[in-house]
């Protein structure tokens, strides 16, 4: 009985870890878009991709405006 409890606090303890991390990962998801005239990539969070258009924030500064960048036909 002593060893059950031993293993199943190891077990949610390793859950609880591994939920965590999961979480963790989710919270700070970016994207990275490179382009052919520039040099540095730009680090962003990507709103919305059209054939026309690409539609994203700065992943620095998410309280300004999107910004929305014409595709290459």
């Amino acid at each position: 009985m002593i060893r059950t409890k031993f293993w199943t606090r190891k077990v949610n303890k390793f859950l609880l870890v591994v939920a965590t991390i999961f979480i963790t990962f989710e919270i700070n998801a970016q994207d990275t878009i490179y382009l052919k005239s520039e040099d540095p990539a730009i680090i962003a969070n990507v709103l919305e991709v059209n054939p026309t258009n690409l539609k994203y924030k700065n992943f620095s500064n998410m309280e300004v405006q999107s910004i929305q960048l014409k595709t290459p036909e």
